[in-house]
C-alpha cells in the first residue's frame, strides 16, 4: 500500500519536471527562432511524457482528493495546451502583439498554467499525506521521493535559467544570484533565500526556489 502512494509522487514528479521544460521550451521557441526546428520535436516528447505519466497515474489506486485535484489538472491542462499552441503559431508569425498578451499575467495561458502547477501539487501533498498514514515509519522512503521530486524541479528551474540569458542583459543579476543559490543547495546550504520582489518572470522563478529551500529544509532534512 505504501509503494502505491509513493508512485504517484514518483510520476507527478516527473510532469513536474516536464511542464517546467515545456515553460521554457516556449520561451526559447519565441526568442531563439534558430532553435525551432528542433524545439518542435522537444516540445512534442514533453507532451507525450506528460501524457503517458498521468495515464500510468490514473492506473493506481486513487485517493478521494487526488480525483479531484486529477479533474481539476485535467480540465486546466487542456486549457494550457490550448494557449500554448496558439502562442506557439504566434511565434511562427511573428505576431509580437499576441505573444506580450499571452505571456501577461492574468492571460488565459499563464492561468492555466499556474491552476495546472497548483493540481499536480496539491496532488502530490494528498499522496505524501496518504503514504504518512498508511506508514509512518516508512519515512526515509517519503523523504527520498520528496528529494526525487526536488531534483526534477531544480532540472526545470536550470533550464529555464539558460533560456532566460538570451531574453534580457538586464536580468543579468538576478540570474547570477539564482545559478549562485543553485551551487549553494548542492553544497547542502539550504539557508540561502534569494527575497527578490520583481514582479516579472524571474521574480516567480526566484519565489519558486526559496520556497523550494524552505520545503527542502523544513520537509525532507527533517525527516532525515
Amino acid at each position: 500500500m505504501y509503494d502505491d502512494r509513493v508512485l504517484p509522487i514518483d510520476q507527478i514528479g516527473t510532469v513536474d519536471g516536464d511542464f517546467q521544460q515545456m515553460r521554457a521550451e516556449l520561451y526559447r521557441y519565441i526568442y531563439v527562432p534558430s532553435s525551432r526546428s528542433s524545439g518542435v520535436s522537444t516540445i512534442q516528447d514533453l507532451k507525450d511524457d506528460i501524457k503517458t505519466q498521468m495515464d500510468a497515474f490514473r492506473s493506481t489506486s486513487l485517493l478521494p482528493d487526488e480525483k479531484t485535484n486529477l479533474e481539476k489538472f485535467d480540465s486546466n491542462y487542456a486549457t494550457f495546451l490550448v494557449e500554448y499552441d496558439k502562442t506557439l503559431k504566434a511565434a511562427d508569425a511573428n505576431d509580437e502583439k499576441t505573444i506580450d498578451a499571452a505571456l501577461t499575467a492574468g492571460s488565459p495561458l499563464i492561468t492555466a498554467r499556474t491552476n495546472t502547477v497548483a493540481a499536480y501539487n496539491q496532488i502530490i501533498k494528498d499522496s505524501k499525506d496518504g503514504s504518512a498514514a498508511l506508514n509512518k515509519e516508512s519515512g526515509a522512503a517519503a523523504a527520498a521521493a520528496s528529494l526525487y521530486m526536488a531534483i526534477l524541479s531544480i532540472a526545470g528551474v536550470l533550464i529555464g535559467l539558460g533560456v532566460a540569458i538570451y531574453m534580457s542583459k538586464s536580468i543579468t543579476g538576478p540570474i547570477d544570484q539564482v545559478a549562485t543559490n543553485l551551487k549553494e543547495l548542492s553544497k547542502g546550504h539550504l539557508g540561502n533565500r534569494l527575497k527578490l520582489s520583481r514582479k516579472d518572470e524571474i521574480g516567480e522563478m526566484a519565489t519558486t526556489m526559496d520556497q523550494f529551500s524552505d520545503d527542502l529544509q523544513n520537509g525532507v532534512i527533517g525527516t532525515m
